[in-house]
């Protein structure tokens, strides 16, 4: 049953509050829905681009001028169960989309099937397609000026790479997984199989355990049985595995439709949902609703919490942090432990219980499960959806679980009570590790260390049956990290031979990763990986291991000495590769120290390397969000009636508390005074005549100065407006030119100083870009939301940033400032100007190691040109610019 959750869409296209764009994508005030095709479908100034849209299929001018363009993405290709239907499901889609009065335009992205590649070289490249298929996605979205992007995934990576490539265009975006597969069916062994199964024979098979039901039929025919029966046709493995542990998750976080996560494939409901999408898409273009709104802290706990409701993968850990990061949502391996210790084990699915998800879906499908955790108080409902709707409304009207059924226990009844995903950290791991622990397998486990330098040195071990029953071993498998794999490997051959020859004396832990299918007393991750140098790669055969889901912890009996002696003779192997995107893939692996795939994978995933100063905006709440997208209103009406202000760290040397609106979202309207938070902060009343300074890099504490003389403020305009200066869209929307601004910066800071937009009052063809001095910029949240303040200010060596006429200042260079870009403050964006200078060598290094972006602009037509680079970038409000005023 699926109720109508969708807002009927009116047959005239709507139009959304959004502040003026220079290009031609407002009508009367207002953005139309084609906002970033607009670019090169407006007039005549881009023939050709035109000349090809109209080869590609568009019908008439009409349309050209106005129709918005959808982007429908699918991971598709004939070579996999998971993906080999998802291009019929794009059809459907496209058709969908162009009733709603849309141009679809399908393309596709590659990835490979963990099924087919497991236990082969061909497994190295699994997990780096998932940075493969968000690049191609957003460089499709972007390229191509799409309005919005319907991504269809299937297989395990494709999730996580389609909200990636979603968090980087930023663009209204909807995703459909494409369904889990039918259960097979064994006639020798006489009873249901899938995927899992055929690994778990080829152990019983290795050590003769293997004995089919039907008399007269050998191994050898169970296997093939196996083999050809496993996978009755189209759809994503179908136990609780890495797929449907990320579709469930991202239903859970609001950014797929209801149901979308357990509708098998080849489903009638399958069908209807992609017809939904288009309706969808709509809603999230008219309402604004872009993927950084729905991509928030709320939304992720949402996804650990049905994690681990249901049993998922390990591969979570993962693909929640690298998603997160890409989102600039703080999250780190410590919130997934703190949510597995509340959540229980409810779900009997495979691989560790009985079901599969053509079973969840016969009793209610994922919206069931979240109806149930909502109403316990365990996932947050008030979260935004693609559907305008809040998650808890979408699956109010759903059917509850029947009584009957097994399949998700009672909540007083767990299987386990706490979460069967672990963080273990220990001498043998001490960057953490990732335990899959459901229970049933015991919480503590201890033996002797048999070490193996690849997989298939286990695996060739295995089928020779060389691995004995008994005494307990903990089987180390190392060099498959992201690194040393390279390409982090999943060991579902091993594991599921392990389990199917019925060794369960043997734990197994690696540096590479499992699959989804994978259970037993299994630990993953390691970090540091041998590759570069952990613990792990000085293990030796018959070392001591203990893995504790008790303690959360994994070590051996080793001292730290012995360890430190041991890794002073350890020397690292030579590569596994030298060319090709593997070699790519290790080689930016060993670099990058933020939103890898594991390297490092359990630091705390922030923008901390963008920060320079202990200064943190805080990011919307989620009931502010909600607002934003459940009640829109014209943010720009109203921000000039709004304050806002942060919280500094906690190493302040004094602390006060007071009471403040609550930091809006740019899409946002104002709260009521009951909604208001209190923050720990330092004062925020200053002297007429003083100005706050932000302190240099290497201090972290406040330290205030007063301005230049020329600079004295004197008492509050009586004109003056309040308005949001870390956002600054009160650019072009000020009343008059001559209108004071007192400035309510996002640290508290109220200047009351009477400053003038442009100084001297004037614009630059009157759309509020200023010139000269007296401009005031708070640059955004590279700059931890700091101020930068006319004649104040002090940086690196303690040479001021803003000068006394009010220009960004280095060395011989001064700049006029402009602003900076929301939601992109980390690109600040240089205009040249009438006399096009180049920057200076000085200034960009500077500008470098704040950790900003740069980009040139000719801003001899600054606002148009500047607005153009912002938009094609996806910013949502232009903020401001630099433009150089002299030397």
């Amino acid at each position: 049953m699926e109720p109508s959750n969708y807002e009927q869409i009116p047959d005239k296209p709507r139009y959304i509050d959004f502040p003026y764009l220079e290009h031609g994508t407002v009508i009367d005030g207002k953005l139309a829905l084609n906002r970033w095709s607009h670019t090169i479908t407006k007039g005549h100034d881009f023939p050709g681009a035109q000349a090809m849209l109209y080869a590609a299929g568009v019908p008439n001018r009409e349309m050209m001028k106005s129709a918005p363009h959808v982007g429908i993405s699918t991971v598709w290709w004939e070579g996999n169960p998971c993906n080999m239907h998802l291009h019929d499901l794009g059809k459907l889609v496209k058709e969908s989309v162009q009733k709603q009065g849309m141009l679809g335009w399908q393309f596709n992205t590659v990835g490979v099937s963990d099924a087919i590649t497991m236990g082969g070289e061909g497994m190295r490249f699994s997990l780096q397609t998932r940075e493969i298929i968000a690049d191609s996605i957003e460089t499709v979205t972007c390229a191509q000026h799409h309005d919005a992007n319907i991504s269809i995934p299937g297989c395990d990576k494709n999730m996580p790479g389609v909200i990636m490539a979603a968090a980087r265009h930023n663009r209204p975006f909807v995703m459909i997984y494409g369904g889990s597969i039918k259960k097979g069916y064994s006639k020798l062994m006489k009873k249901e199989i899938n995927i899992s199964s055929c690994y778990e024979a080829s152990g019983a098979f290795a050590y003769d355990k293997l004995h089919a039901a039907v008399e007269g039929a050998t191994p050898s025919d169970v296997m093939e049985d196996y083999e050809r029966n496993a996978c009755p046709g189209a759809g994503a493995c179908g136990g609780m595995y890495t797929a449907n542990t990320m579709s469930t998750a991202i239903e859970s976080m609001g950014l797929c439709l209801p149901g979308s996560s357990s509708n098998p494939a080849n489903s009638p409901a399958k069908m209807r949902e992609c017809v939904k999408a288009a309706e969808a898409i709509k809603i999230c273009m008219e309402k604004n609703i872009r993927p950084r709104d729905l991509l928030t802290k709320e939304s992720f706990e949402n996804a650990l919490v049905i994690t681990m409701a249901l049993g998922g993968s390990t591969n979570a850990t993962l693909h929640f942090l690298a998603m997160a990061g890409t989102a600039e949502v703080p999250l780190t391996i410590d919130d997934i432990q703190r949510v597995s210790d509340k959540i229980p084990f409810l779900a009997d699915l495979q691989p560790s219980g009985r079901f599969c998800m053509e079973d969840l879906y016969d009793i209610g499908g994922t919206p069931a499960v979240i109806k149930l955790l909502v109403a316990a108080g365990l996932m947050n409902g008030d979260i935004p959806t693609i559907t305008g709707k809040t998650l808890r409304e979408n699956v109010e009207s759903w059917p509850s679980l029947p009584q009957e059924q097994t399949l998700i226990r009672p909540l007083n009844n767990p299987i386990k009570q706490t979460g069967h995903l672990q963080i273990l950290r220990g001498n043998l791991s001490p960057g953490g590790a990732v335990a899959k622990i459901t229970g049933k397998e015991g919480l503590v486990f201890t033996g002797k260390a048999r070490v193996f330098n690849k997989e298939h040195e286990l695996d060739h071990a295995l089928n020779k049956g060389e691995i004995p029953h008994g005494e307990n071993l903990v089987l180390i498998v190392r060099y498959e990290g992201p690194k040393g794999g390279p390409g982090m490997p999943e060991q579902l051959k091993a594991s599921a031979a392990i389990m199917g020859a019925g060794l369960k004396n043997v734990a197994l832990v690696t540096d590479g990763r499992y699959s989804g299918a994978s259970h037993g007393f299994i630990v993953g991750h390691v970090v540091p990986e041998a590759a570069v140098g952990g613990p792990i790669a000085v293990v030796r055969d018959g070392d001591i291991v203990t893995i504790s889901a008790e303690t959360n912890t994994l070590s051996m009996d080793v001292s730290d000495e012995e360890i430190a002696e041991r890794l002073k003779s350890w020397k690292p192997p030579k590569s596994a590769v030298n060319r090709g995107v593997l070699a790519k893939y290790a080689r930016l692996i060993a670099k990058r120290h933020f939103q890898t795939p594991q390297d490092n994978l359990y630091q705390e995933t922030t923008m901390s390397h963008l920060r320079s100063t202990p200064f943190l905006r805080p990011r919307p709440s989620i009931h502010e969000i909600a607002n934003s997208i459940l009640a829109p209103r014209s943010h720009f009406s109203t921000c000039a009636s709004m304050k806002r202000t942060s919280r500094h760290e906690k190493n302040l040397q004094s602390a006060h508390s007071y009471t403040t609106t609550p930091p809006h979202h740019p899409r946002s309207i104002p709260l009521s005074q009951s909604q208001s938070r209190t923050y720990s902060q330092k004062p925020t009343s200053f002297p007429p005549s003083s100005t706050p300074k932000f302190p240099s890099s290497s201090s972290s504490s406040h330290s205030y100065s007063h301005p230049p003389a020329t600079h004295d403020r004197g008492p509050p305009s009586s004109e003056t407006t309040q308005t949001d200066f870390g956002v600054l869209d009160v650019l072009g929307n000020t009343p008059s030119p001559s209108t004071s601004i007192d400035a309510c910066l996002s640290d508290g800071f109220h200047l009351n100083s009477g400053v003038k937009l442009g100084g001297d009052g004037k614009f630059i063809e009157g759309r509020g870009w200023t010139r000269g001095s007296g401009v005031l910029l708070v640059a955004g949240e590279a700059f931890g939301w700091r101020p930068w303040v006319c004649g104040g200010g002090e940086a690196r060596e303690e040479k001021p940033l803003v000068n006394a006429k009010g220009q960004f200042e280095v060395e011989d260079e001064a700049w006029g400032v402009l602003g900076c870009v929301w939601p992109r403050p980390d690109l600040l964006i240089l205009g040249l100007g009438k006399e096009m200078r180049p920057i200076s060598p000085k200034t960009r290094a500077f500008i470098n190691e704040l950790g900003i972006r740069i980009e040139i602009a000719d801003t001899r037509n600054a606002a148009a040109q500047f607005n153009l680079l912002a938009t094609e970038r996806g910013v949502g409000s232009v903020a401001a610019a630099l433009v150089p005023i002299g030397r």
